[in-house]
């Protein structure tokens, strides 16, 4: 793997990570329970 790929691998992590973070912090704000389910799936 080339430096490259790495850093590709490395900002889409970053991306997942920064993405699981936010449904973490709207969960505890949503209101509606179809969304929540959707949002812990």
């Amino acid at each position: 793997m080339d430096k490259n790929e790495i850093n590709v691998l490395d900002e889409l992590n970053k991306g997942a990570c920064m993405g699981m973070d936010a449904i973490h912090f709207v969960l505890d704000k949503v209101e509606d329970e179809k969304l929540k389910n959707v949002l812990k799936e």
